[in-house]
């Protein structure tokens, strides 16, 4: 299938996807928490229509359409029309808080270049907050789904700007945070070979669910009006137990009666 460009040059017409539906390729609004994932989904639907030079400037307006190298120049009143079109798809994906740095800009590049500095461009202190809150994020009281995708969150800020942290430091301050309680899973994790931050999430849920049952077949069997309801209450508990025991992730088999690791086959 021919490109927007190349349809340009080769019948001298105007290609104006004024029928693409961006809600299929942008499911999110920008704010300001979340511009590595906005960003990801509205380069898709620019690059799907080869038009990711109005954004870094490579096809710019000229009385005919030329193309030089990477330089591409089209007819001013087509490259209006389609620039105008490409700014409305973003400035329609964005807040009211986000917008409000945008209104006045006149051509999308300006648009991506303000956005950009806004919330992805290197900022000292923006990455030394981040940072901050990576290395002082405890569980204490939470549950560990929102522990996981709290740190998650702040990961993926860092990456937006430019700051990706490395696998075993990720590794390193997610079970760092946990607290004492989970000292033996702290401990199995950090064993050599330390697996990546991908195999250790599921296995802390993993741990997680296991920790859930023998608090509450503990707290059945010391409770003294327990009955056989209560009995049976356990006997199920034991079989979640058993089928939770063990976990394989990623070649790794882990146990959680001796908390050995051993290479699968």
């Amino acid at each position: 299938m021919a490109s927007p460009i190349a349809h340009i040059a080769s019948n001298q017409k105007f290609p104006y996807p004024y029928t693409l539906n961006v809600a299929n390729f942008v499911s999110i609004k920008l704010s300001q928490t979340n511009f590595l994932l906005w960003k990801t989904q509205v380069l898709c639907l620019i690059e799907s229509q080869d038009l990711q030079g109005f954004i870094s400037g490579e096809i710019a307006a000229s009385d005919k359409f030329i193309i030089t190298g990477s330089k591409q120049e089209i007819k001013p009143l087509q490259w209006k029309k389609l620039d105008r079109l490409l700014r409305g798809w973003i400035t329609g994906t964005l807040t009211e808080d986000v917008l409000g740095l945008v209104v006045g800009l006149e051509t999308t590049q300006q648009v991506w270049k303000t956005l950009e500095e806004a919330y992805a461009l290197d900022s000292q202190e923006r990455e030394c907050c981040l940072l901050q809150k990576l290395h002082t994020h405890k569980k204490k009281n939470m549950n560990i789904s929102d522990y996981i995708q709290i740190f998650k969150s702040t990961c993926d800020e860092l990456q937006a700007i430019g700051k990706s942290v490395n696998d075993h430091t990720k590794v390193f301050l997610l079970l760092n945070g946990l607290g004492s309680k989970y000292e033996s899973f702290i401990t199995s994790m950090l064993k050599p070979p330390i697996s990546s931050y991908k195999e250790v999430v599921p296995l802390l849920q993993s741990h997680e669910t296991m920790k859930q049952l023998k608090d509450k077949k503990k707290t059945l069997s010391i409770n003294p009006f327990s009955t056989l309801k209560g009995l049976d209450s356990i006997a199920i508990i034991e079989e979640e137990e058993n089928q939770h025991s063990l976990l394989t992730e990623g070649g790794f088999t882990r146990t959680t009666e001796d908390n050995k690791r051993n290479l699968g086959t």
